[in-house]
């Protein structure tokens, strides 16, 4: 299996009202798009596993108020049907007997460790 390894890429989306409207390109630059990491198994006929985080709002709940923010969002999806997706660009290769398990618990834990020093950073 050592040639089946999982590929990484840099994936770009679409998002609405912003995207196409090239004006907005000096105020948002590369908030333009919508990005994630998108990981597949090689030869995987585009179907793979897409890492993004989306922002939700707040929201009342029976036990208190839920602040909004962002989410880390895991979702299975295929490139060749997504009707959103600009481009992805191969970034690496998973090494051996890695999969999306792994890939997952490494950005989950790599978006918490960023989340704690900008605690530690803002009341510092």
């Amino acid at each position: 299996m050592p040639g089946n390894k999982y590929r990484v890429y840099v994936t770009a989306f679409v998002r609405d009202g912003i995207s196409t409207r090239y004006e907005l390109e000096p105020q948002y630059g590369f908030a333009m798009y919508h990005w994630g990491i998108w990981v597949e198994l090689k030869n995987g006929g585009g179907k793979g596993l897409l890492f993004h985080v989306q922002e939700h709002p707040p929201m009342n709940s029976a036990s208190g108020r839920i602040p909004g923010g962002w989410k880390f969002e895991p979702r299975t999806s295929n490139a060749l049907i997504s009707q959103r997706l600009v481009g992805r660009l191969m970034i690496g290769k998973l090494p051996s007997g890695n999969g999306f398990d792994d890939i997952e618990r490494f950005l989950a834990s790599s978006l918490r460790l960023q989340r704690e020093q900008m605690r530690t950073a803002s009341h510092g």
